[in-house]
Parts: structure tokens; C-alpha cells; sequence
């Protein structure tokens, strides 16, 4: 559990508190490549999370080598192509009275290849962006309404109390 670093996100609908995981490891590699060229990131959150939201709707990414499906406002996760058609019927399978009216799925794969289609009473919108991913991202992503991974020993607050830590003494003298 050490080498783990979760960031705490909001109560969702249900009463449950969202929570990203991911690897210490992993935190520390991002953020020294944001470093190595010059940037420190004001929030580091999932891509997932940069998908459109609207609730009673799940959004789906399709890309070549990756899949991301974003299915509250600040759930989702990403999983491989191959897997996921599996994983959208246990998905609707256990989500009973959450189960989302509409599915947006968002192609971006470069290969001739059928829309998805999904046996279930839940409409579908298919939707072959013109522009690259990462701007069709920026142009839905909520700032106010992310999961930040930039939490705890990794906040700008503790880095800079850092600094300020061992003067505190000599400022209440």
C-alpha cells in the first residue's frame, strides 16, 4: 500500500466516495517528464475524466490500442479493445437502477471498422470525431468537476508548506 497514492474525489449519488489509485511509481514518471520540459501542473487528472459527461449517460472512447469509458461524474476506467464487449454487459449487468438511458460512443479508430452495437434497451450515439482526441477532450473537460491526482504529499499546498515549515518558528517570534 505504500507504493500507492490515492487521490480522494467527491461523494457520488449513492453516497460512496470516489478514489483514484494509482503507483507512486507511476506519479513520480509524469510528473519528472511535465518537469523535464518545463511544466507543473496546476491539476493532473485521468483522461477518463476528460470525456463528456452528462448524467444517465456512460461515454465510451474508442481508439486502437485502448478503450476508455467514462460512466459517472468522476468514474470510469479504460480497458483493452478485446475485452470490451465482456466487460459492457457485466458493466450494464450489475448496474441495475443506475443502468445510463444513452451510450455515446466516440470512434477514433483509424481502421475501417463496424460501430458498436449493444443488444440492450439503452440508445446508442455514434459520434466520428474530425479532430484529434486530445482536442476533443479539452473541448468537454470540467476543471470544477475532476478527480485530482495532485493530492497529499503531491499538492502545490504541501510543497510550498514545505518550504514555509522550518521558518514557522522564527515567524512566530
Amino acid at each position: 500500500m505504500d507504493d500507492l497514492h490515492f487521490a480522494v474525489g467527491s461523494r457520488d449519488h449513492s453516497g460512496q466516495i470516489n478514489t483514484a489509485v494509482v503507483s507512486r511509481s507511476v506519479m513520480e514518471k509524469w510528473l519528472e517528464r511535465l518537469a523535464a520540459v518545463g511544466i507543473q501542473p496546476n491539476q493532473l487528472v485521468s483522461d477518463t475524466l476528460a470525456l463528456p459527461y452528462k448524467p444517465q449517460q456512460w461515454t465510451l472512447l474508442l481508439e486502437d490500442q485502448t478503450t476508455l469509458l467514462r460512466t459517472g461524474e468522476q468514474s470510469g476506467f479504460c480497458i483493452d479493445p478485446g475485452n470490451l464487449s465482456d466487460m459492457l454487459s457485466m458493466m450494464l449487468e450489475s448496474a441495475d437502477e443506475i443502468k445510463p438511458e444513452k451510450i455515446v460512443v466516440i470512434d477514433c479508430r483509424s481502421n475501417e471498422t463496424s460501430p458498436l452495437i449493444f443488444d440492450e434497451a439503452i440508445e446508442m450515439q455514434h459520434i466520428t470525431p474530425n479532430e484529434p482526441v486530445i482536442t476533443f477532450m479539452a473541448e468537454y473537460f470540467d476543471e470544477g468537476n475532476c478527480l485530482d491526482l495532485l493530492q497529499g504529499e503531491y499538492s502545490r499546498r504541501e510543497q510550498l508548506s514545505k518550504y514555509w515549515r522550518p521558518w514557522l518558528p522564527a515567524a512566530v517570534l
